[in-house]
């Protein structure tokens, strides 16, 4: 996404204002890690102030950042950059008729790539095997289905704590539940996601491509066939409830803009309408945690509902709007609701991710980020009506434009119950889906068939510097996936470590432990603001003080774990994982 960015600002002469865009709403969000004096951080985000405090207790000087975690925003801010230089650029080509018909058709054949690896690897409960050779299974036996050594993002998002004694001290680990495995996707929800985003636009391409060669009823009967393989895909073989809800509103939403006959097109709307003011009431009944209202329905689905209303997306949800009024202006910091998911609420469930994108995005990013989201709806809403206008005038749909549209709308209802847009494959399918549906807004497109757009004679000034920023980007994002890696090395060693103190007969992990510190304290020297990979070379060499192998060198392996864990501190208020001594009197069943 970042070179494709970069390429597209500098081959051109572009609008100064597609390529500042990005770069504002970048530099508006980098206001979070911005160092700033304690009184006026406290009146800024009282969260933050006092977990800075805490962190920077033994250390000179009163300061702190308004998020919690200054690496892992800046990371988000990345990722949020180049998505919206990828919006940005395909909104920009898009207006071009060939190849915005390339780039629909990629779309297409996007679709019935992943819907087709769907089907040929369904996920197996006993086997959590992705596309065949790809095991998602955890690292022990008798709890397959839970994993400690993969990131959150390679999970469901969702897990545990557990306390690890480790010598005369313990700490808390995350152990999260292991992802299912569903076509091309880790997470069986994400597949649904990626069905909502692209087969509407499939949809309408079937339609464009079959105008004037096939007769209608036969052309509609092929889409309703089409769109039931999809939802019985999606909500049986995935079982994704809210992807199955999304995609029947996309569909409605598609029906309702490409039907030609009128009184069938005013039929559509209002059923379009009317579940979707079902969809807003139920989505308000679950995270309002109303009881009872299953009542209302009939019963066969009274056990469905009741399963919803009590669903941890509700639990996450009401956390972060909790993480909002804490710190209602400028946010905790992009990416950091996972880290202080526990402290708002008082549990050992883990929620790495909300579930819900928009609750989410209200409390890491605060009022200003509600009113960039509220600036990007907006302009979605005004190049509808662009395009929608110019169908009345032309008494024409474009039935794949129709199918952009509706993916936006299926993706929007997906979103408030997953994570779809920290998926890297799907933020880029709704990037580009986004920016073709802008591009349809703009009445140039109209004039795109047989000539090409004038270019800008502005500046292109902002052009190089997006670029040069969108290249700065993807070299740190390598470097994270670098870091990643190794990360992951040295959690599967801590756990071989971790074996190996309980069952004698395991072999020593101080090799697997040496090679994993020494791989930490190289890559943490292109990655020094990381904290959770400070904070596993620590406990690495926590481990390593006491596994027999390393008693004689036990007391310098804690002085190096101790400098790891101050290093952790100072680079985020909030890390998990840090070590505390073990109290003399710890219930056997939390050791």
């Amino acid at each position: 996404m970042g070179v494709a960015a970069a390429v597209w600002s500098v081959t051109a002469n572009r609008s100064p204002r597609s390529a500042l865009l990005p770069l504002a709403i970048a530099a508006l969000l980098a206001v979070q890690l911005l160092p700033l004096p304690d009184r006026l951080l406290g009146m800024i985000s009282p969260v933050s102030a006092a977990a800075w405090k805490l962190a920077l207790a033994d250390t000179a000087g009163s300061w702190g950042t308004i998020t919690v975690d200054p690496a892992t925003t800046a990371a988000g801010i990345r990722r949020l950059l180049l998505a919206a230089a990828t919006l940005a650029a395909v909104a920009d080509l898009g207006r071009r008729l060939p190849l915005r018909r390339v780039m629909c058709g990629g779309l297409c054949v996007v679709c019935i790539t992943i819907w087709t690896l769907g089907l040929a690897f369904p996920f197996e409960r006993q086997k959590l095997v992705m596309l065949g050779f790809i095991d998602c299974k955890g690292p022990i036996a008798a709890e397959f289905w839970k994993t400690p050594i993969e990131p959150p993002i390679g999970t469901n998002g969702s897990g545990n704590l557990e306390w690890v004694p480790v010598g005369k001290q313990r700490y808390q680990s995350a152990t999260w539940i292991a992802a299912d495995g569903f076509g091309p996707y880790l997470y069986s929800n994400h597949f649904a996601g990626a069905m909502c985003l692209t087969l509407p636009v499939l949809l309408g391409g079937w339609l464009f491509w079959s105008r004037r060669r096939l007769p209608n009823a036969v052309r509609h009967l092929v889409v309703a066939a089409v769109f039931a393989a999809g939802l019985w895909t999606v909500g049986v073989m995935a079982t994704s409830r809210a992807g199955s809800a999304a995609m029947l509103l996309a569909v409605l939403v598609f029906a309702s803009l490409t039907f030609e006959r009128l009184w069938m097109r005013r039929t559509a709307s209002a059923l379009t309408l009317l579940y979707a003011l079902f969809v807003v009431a139920l989505t308000v009944a679950i995270y309002a945690g109303w009881s009872g209202i299953q009542q209302l329905f009939p019963e066969a689905l009274q056990p469905r509902i009741a399963s919803l209303l009590t669903d941890s997306r509700a639990m996450a949800a009401r956390a972060a709007l909790r993480m909002f009024a804490a710190a209602p202006l400028l946010g905790s910091g992009l990416g950091t609701f996972g880290e202080l998911f526990t402290k708002f609420l008082r549990s050992d469930f883990l929620l790495h991710y909300a579930h819900n994108d928009y609750a989410q995005w209200l409390a890491e990013t605060g009022l200003l980020g509600a009113g960039i989201a509220a600036a990007f709806v907006a302009g979605l809403v005004s190049r509808f009506r662009g395009w929608w206008q110019g169908v009345i005038e032309r008494r024409q749909v474009d039935p794949v434009t129709a199918g952009l549209w509706a993916a936006l709308a299926g993706i929007g209802v997906h979103t408030a119950y997953d994570w779809n847009l920290h998926i890297p494959a799907n933020a880029l399918l709704a990037s580009v889906v986004a920016g073709l549906a802008l591009a349809a807004g703009n009445r140039d497109v109209l004039a795109t068939q047989t000539r090409a757009l004038p270019r800008s004679q502005n500046s292109r000034w902002p052009g190089y510097a997006l670029a040069g920023v969108c290249l700065l980007a993807v070299a740190a994002l390598a470097r994270d996936a670098v870091s990643d890696t190794v990360q992951r090395d040295m959690r599967k060693a801590i756990v071989a470590a971790r074996i190996a103190a309980t069952d004698k007969t395991a072999p020593t992990a101080a090799p697997i432990l040496q090679a994993a510190i020494q791989a930490g304290e190289h890559t943490a020297r292109w990655d020094p603001a990381n904290a959770q990979l400070a904070v596993l070379i620590g406990l690495s060499r926590l481990h390593l003080a006491t596994t027999p192998d390393a008693r004689a060198d036990s007391n310098a392996e804690l002085a190096a774990a101790n400098d790891s864990f101050a290093r952790a501190r100072l680079a985020c208020a909030a890390c998990r994982g840090l070590p505390e001594d073990l109290p003399s009197a710890v219930p056997a069943e939390t050791r």
